[in-house]
């Protein structure tokens, strides 16, 4: 056999260094899990949604909470909103502009405006802190900012021109359809220096992401008409729901955060709007599970879960469910889903196989494919690969790669640091991370960022973010050395004026040292020991995004 040769012509090699399939046909087996993808004419969002204001103007597209009433905009106001919007900005081609989302018909008419104007949006969620605003502004380079009026109004925003997009007068303007090569948004995600970092993606990816999701999830389901979008608009898993906005005869639906964060009312609002479609994470599938979502009348036909990890007791009561439920898996820098697989039958957890264009491949350390059962770090290419990490040359040309000589086709590979493995038959196991990134409820969570948040504190010497792994949701405990006494509440009121909510930690626990390993990196083993041992000081968190 093949490993018998290799030990023979190489007996002096270590085992470790000894493949147990040529590469060529790691190659061939890998590939022919992947899925060919027709060509198809290229449509914006923007286009389509033209398209549909023409074609039906008076037809209700979206329906937002504006003053505690539910309030449907037409296909005809909403794109001359965003034209109107487009004619404030003036010309933004190659440029940023900032949505400030208030989970409102005028973050949508801002997107589109942008787009109509030629720019790239850069979503900010208003809760963040005032500084984290100010960063995103100036490392995006941003023109302008655009939302509803009532967000516009802050001290955050008052160095950038701001621009109202919520109904107004139309007015005349000419408007320029994006191309696939044009840049459609810029999204941040943590970093582990505690700023974040923007990935840009072009608009020719998130055109194929909508068309994957169709043929893969959406096709199968013609009966589907009302999608409500449950991620927040800073989060990339709003856009799979978002751009069925052009599809015909969809209505589309923002949940409100006060919705969104409560399983009763979450299931109150599925029901009484007849909802078709919605997006979660597992964590909060798992709260609307026990919070009756099956228990009686439903008309959730389908539900895309995705963002974390989905465990087996969820997969198996999803998939004994009446509703289809999906598992999909992508990381932000490959636009929101690289993967999906049916939650169905007496299989344990698994992401399923890529979506049709996508290339997801499983590598060894020696960048090379391994074979099936094997595991290795997961690369993806194809046309959803993101453009870049905005201002940050160092890590793009770490992780966007040139593709290998093996893939042949020449084409740039993002390497995601997550761990993962081939089936026989071609799904993939999620296998975790590489590296200390996990995420929580679906967001993305870098402990360096966290821990350096800390240390930037008076008084603390020494910090370190351990994981409590106990519950089925993960929650972290926050250890520090300090010079004096700290009060955990005020430590936790100064964190939240410098990162995200979603960062803070649940507990806060003062130590004599922080455990270290020989190298003098943190030992993260022994430190999630202790956040399973300790009693967190403050477990007020609000860990929802």
């Amino acid at each position: 056999g093949f490993v018998l040769d290799c030990m023979l012509d190489a007996p002096n090699r270590s085992l470790k260094g000894i493949r147990l399939e040529p590469v060529e046909r790691c190659v061939s087996m890998q590939r022919s899990f992947q899925k060919v993808d027709d060509t198809a004419p290229f449509s914006s969002l923007l286009g389509r949604m033209r398209e549909r204001a023409e074609r039906a103007p008076s037809e209700i597209v979206l329906f937002s909470q504006e003053n505690g009433e539910w309030v449907g905009t037409s296909a005809s106001e909403l794109y001359r909103t965003a034209v109107t919007v487009a004619h404030d900005l003036g010309d933004c081609k190659g440029q940023f502009v900032g949505v400030v989302a208030g989970r409102v018909a005028a973050d949508v008419a801002a997107i589109l405006g942008i787009h109509a104007a030629g720019g790239a949006f850069v979503p900010i969620d208003p809760e963040l802190p005032a500084d984290r605003i100010r960063f995103l502004l100036a490392d995006s380079g941003a023109k302008a900012v655009a939302g509803a009026a009532r967000l516009l109004n802050r001290d955050e925003f008052s160095h950038v021109p701001r621009v109202e997009a919520d109904r107004r007068d139309p007015v005349a303007h000419a408007v320029q359809l994006p191309q696939p090569e044009h840049s459609a948004y810029a999204l941040y995600t943590s970093g582990t220096t505690g700023n974040p970092k923007a990935v840009i993606v072009k608009h020719g990816a998130i055109e194929h992401l909508h068309r994957a999701m169709h043929k893969t999830v959406y096709g199968g389901l013609p009966w589907l008409q009302r999608f409500a979008i449950s991620a927040p608009f800073s989060f990339d898993a709003s856009l799979q729901h978002l751009m069925v906005l052009g599809d015909p005869r969809t209505q589309v639906y923002v949940i409100p955060h006060h919705v969104r964060r409560e399983p009763a009312k979450m299931i109150e609002f599925l029901r009484q709007q007849d909802i078709h479609a919605f997006d979660c994470t597992p964590t909060t599938a798992r709260l609307l599970v026990e919070a009756g979502l099956f228990a009686t009348r439903n008309p959730v036909r389908m539900m895309l879960v995705g963002g974390e990890s989905i465990d087996k007791d969820l997969w198996r009561t999803l998939a004994n469910a009446p509703t289809a439920a999906f598992n999909v898996y992508g990381p932000t820098e490959c636009t929101v889903n690289s993967t999906c697989a049916a939650i169905q039958g007496k299989q344990p957890p698994h992401i399923g196989s890529p979506l049709p264009g996508v290339g997801v491949w499983v590598v060894g350390q020696d960048g090379q494919p391994v074979p099936p059962g094997v595991v290795g770090e997961l690369w993806i290419s194809g046309p959803q690969v993101g453009v870049k990490y905005l201002n940050r040359p160092d890590l793009t040309s770490a992780r966007f790669v040139c593709g290998p000589a093996w893939l042949g086709t020449g084409e740039r590979v993002f390497l995601t640091g997550d761990r993962a493995r081939f089936a026989a038959d071609g799904r993939i196991v999620f296998e975790g991370r590489r590296d200390g990134q996990l995420k929580i409820n679906g967001v993305r969570i870098e402990l360096e960022a966290i821990e350096a948040a800390l240390l930037r504190q008076t008084g603390i010497l020494d910090a370190a973010v351990g994981v409590r792994s106990s519950g089925q949701t993960p929650s972290l405990v926050a250890f520090f050395v300090a010079d004096r006494t700290i009060d955990a509440a005020a430590l936790r009121r100064a964190l939240l004026g410098a990162i995200p909510r979603w960062e803070i930690p649940q507990g806060f626990v003062q130590v004599d040292h922080i455990p270290h390993l020989p190298s003098g990196k943190t030992d993260r083993k022994a430190l999630s020991a202790m956040a399973v041992a300790s009693v967190p000081v403050s477990n007020t968190t609000d860990s929802s995004f």
